[in-house]
Order: structure tokens, then sequence, then C-alpha cells
């Protein structure tokens, strides 16, 4: 199956930037792809022709029409979409960062920021431009599959229809949407009745520990926050926890 390019991440772009962003960002790159900045037999020329043909302006060709960037946009979340899950993905910190948004629009949020630290030195040189293009690749492809899964569309719909073809990963951060949306009944049933491997039953003591507190249970939530620590005492949540049990008026940092 052919793979198309991603000319958004070509210039250094959100899914959804505009026609003045790919304008300007046209404009950055024209600049830094310039071979007259280098010196005569400088073999970084030969690079540079080689970017700005083949990517930058192949993207810009393409994508400063408008009917053109949609038709583009629309193949390449097909292509991603019928060709990767959330299980084959790199697990990258942007994944995870990513991973954590409790609704489309904190993950459009979540997008946009890590977008920015993506190409914040990006034009400073060719070599991070290039690096930098592989980056934002990466994280339109994460945007893409993480909004298809969106969790927090089941929020709305009764927990056993809704999570019963999830797997343990995805139930677990089903149960984490609902807490952050106040719905420690919904996350509880969910816990109790999911069967983890070893590796996740940190993370489900931690969640119960959630559920009891915000049920009104601390000497339950103490107990499912020491629980999951014993299993992993990296675990910031369980800390976190204990630490608002202790201390109801502080917020950790």
């Amino acid at each position: 199956m052919h793979t198309p390019i991603d000319h958004h991440a070509s210039l250094g772009l959100s899914l959804r930037a505009s026609g003045t962003e790919i304008d300007a960002a046209y404009r950055r790159a024209v600049a830094l792809l310039d071979p007259n900045r280098f010196g005569p037999g400088d073999l970084r020329i030969l690079a540079v022709n080689r970017i700005f043909t083949d990517h930058v302006h192949l993207a810009y060709t393409l994508m400063r029409y408008d009917e053109l960037r949609a038709s583009h946009t629309q193949a390449l979340r097909s292509h991603i979409l019928n060709t990767c899950d959330r299980k084959n993905l790199p697990r990258t910190v942007s994944l995870r960062r990513l991973e954590s948004a409790v609704s489309q629009e904190h993950l459009n949020e979540m997008y946009t920021q890590e977008l920015v630290r993506g190409c914040e030195d990006m034009y400073l040189d060719v070599e991070q431009f290039t690096n930098h293009t592989d980056y934002l690749s990466d994280l339109n492809r994460y945007y893409i599959v993480l909004s298809q899964a969106a969790l927090w569309r089941f929020t709305n719909t009764r927990v056993h229809s809704a999570a019963i073809a999830l797997t343990a990963q995805h139930q677990l951060m089903l149960a984490r949407v609902l807490l952050a949306r106040s719905q420690p009944l919904k996350a509880f049933e969910i816990l109790c009745l999911l069967e983890v491997d070893a590796t996740q039953q940190a993370m489900r003591h931690e969640l119960l520990g959630k559920c009891y507190s915000l049920l009104g249970k601390p000497s339950l939530a103490k107990n499912e926050f020491e629980t999951a620590l014993r299993l992993d005492p990296d675990c910031s949540g369980a800390r976190s926890g204990l630490t608002r049990l202790r201390h109801p008026s502080h917020t950790p940092a």
C-alpha cells in the first residue's frame, strides 16, 4: 500500500493549519534551505536542494490550495487509521502526554502544545529541520489515532456495553477519564470487573484509591494507594493521592 507523505509535517504544521500559516511556514523553510547560505563546495547544498525539492516545495504546491489540502488530509487520515492502531504506536513521551487527554478539546490543546514544542527550534538549521519533520509526522499520526479511539465518547453510555470491546489498558484509561469527569461509580464498576496483568496492577489500585477518595472513603483510598506504591514505588498518582488524604488543602506539584 502506498504511504502518503505527511505534507503538514514537511512544513512544520498542524493538521488544521490555515492558508496564512502555510504561506508563513513556506517562507521560513525557503530562507533556511537557501543554498546561497553555504559556501562553494559545501556538501549541505545537495542536502538542502533535495529537502526543498522533495518535501518543502512539493508540500507547498499542494497545501496552498484548500481543496487539495483537504483531500490530502483525508487521504493521510484514512491511511493512518487503516494501517495502525494504539497497540503498535511507539511508546514515546509525546504519545504518553497525548494519551492523558480526557476530552477531544483537551487532546486538541495538548496536541497544539506538543506541536509548538516540536517546532520551536525547527528553523535553526537543516539537521534540526529534518529531525523535527520526522517528529511532527509521528505526532500527527498519534493525534489521528487517539482522536479515533476517543475513549471519552464512552462516558455517556452504559459502562458494560461501552467497555466490553476494550483491552485492559483501554479500560484503565476509560476509568481515568471517568474519574476526571467526577464519575467515580462508573469508574469503580469498570475497575472491580477488570482483569489486569502484573504490570497494570499498580495503576488499577491507584485508580481504585481515587474512586474511594471521591466517594468519601479515605481509609479505603489509603489502602489502595499504599498497595499501588508497594507494587510500583514510582507510582506518582498513588503518592499524590496519599498526600491529598493527609493534607486535603495541599495540591501536589
